[in-house]
């Protein structure tokens, strides 16, 4: 029997997606001053299924069903104050959310079908944050259709570097939740299945600078294929050093406007970055790119270059004259 959901609800669905280190708690703050737009959650039920179905374990339908089923009932638990994050320091957490008071009453209002009537009307948006979604976007696309705003937030190669390494160094911890497998009782994530005989070869620093670099290198050639009227890529660059541009192509975007709340997240956030970030930054990148040209093989170093130049040529900015 195939299984379908075919009675959905009709709101807008914006996926913040990124690799680790690119930005995404930045930006899901600004997210939530958008009008309409329900404060973004950690679900990471969307990349888990998408990821299963690229690897052709699960069927179509049976993905499609359980992400948008998932999707509907996650913003139907929003609007009744159901699945509240309490935690003080998380940035989905109620210290960082907009409303705090209307997300407080929520837990006294009444359920039932005029809450789901109060999202088709109103189309209140459901926004998420996933992890590495793009390295396996068909579901999502396929599923969500004309509903689905997904945001890629990308950044320098350089600076995600070290957030890599040290993901592996933990790879083996219990609370380490990446879907993965085994190949001769080696612990390998699934992105890097199609190269596990390569990955079990190298260090940390090699098996970061390829990860970025492969992972990197797909997304190009797969934002091609997609709906562009359903993607808008955020390199964190820009976002850093020209918030307003980047303001403005996230309203046009979701065709809705920010709130007056949106200025004093900025600042509390330290967006944009002024001219002594610039310098920091600058002594990072060197610091980072003698790291990986040190402890990686000629062959590795060589793609990371590849790939630096081909995000240099994409997204320009000032560390392409570094």
């Amino acid at each position: 029997m195939n299984i379908y959901r075919t009675n959905t609800f009709g709101n807008d669905i914006i996926l913040i997606d990124g690799f680790w280190g690119t930005g995404k708690s930045l930006i899901s703050r600004i997210i939530a001053h958008l009008k309409g737009v329900e404060n973004p959650k950690i679900e990471e039920i969307y990349e888990y299924i998408s990821s299963i179905f690229y690897l052709n374990k699960i069927d179509e339908d049976a993905g499609s069903w359980l992400i948008k089923t998932y999707a509907d009932r996650s913003q139907y638990n929003n609007l009744i104050g159901r699945e509240i994050n309490l935690r003080w320091r998380d940035d989905t957490g109620l210290k960082n959310r907009v409303n705090k008071i209307e997300t407080i009453t929520r837990l006294f209002t009444q359920d039932g079908d005029i809450v789901v009537d109060e999202i088709n009307t109103q189309n209140i948006a459901f926004s998420v944050m996933t992890h590495k979604l793009m390295l396996s976007p068909n579901l999502v696309f396929k599923s969500f259709g004309s509903r689905l705003k997904f945001i890629e937030i990308l950044r320098h190669p350089i600076f995600i570097v070290e957030h890599y390494i040290t993901y592996l160094l933990n790879f083996n911890s219990l609370r380490e939740f990446t879907i993965s497998g085994y190949d001769e009782g080696e612990k390998i994530p699934w992105f890097c299945n199609s190269w596990k005989d390569e990955y079990c070869s190298l260090n940390e620093t090699e098996r970061s600078a390829l990860i970025i670099s492969r992972g990197y290198n797909y997304i190009f050639s797969e934002i091609s294929k997609l709906r562009q009227e359903n993607i808008l890529i955020v390199p964190f660059e820009e976002l850093a050093f020209n918030t307003e541009v980047i303001l403005d192509k996230i309203q046009i975007f979701t065709n809705r406007k920010f709130d007056s709340g949106v200025f004093k997240t900025l600042k509390k956030i330290n967006l944009p970055r002024d001219s002594d970030a610039n310098n920091i930054d600058e002594k990072e990148y060197h610091r980072i790119f003698h790291k990986v040209k040190r402890e990686c093989n000629q062959s590795v170093f060589n793609e990371f270059l590849n790939i630096i130049n081909h995000y240099n040529n994409l997204y320009p900015n000032k560390y392409s004259f570094l």
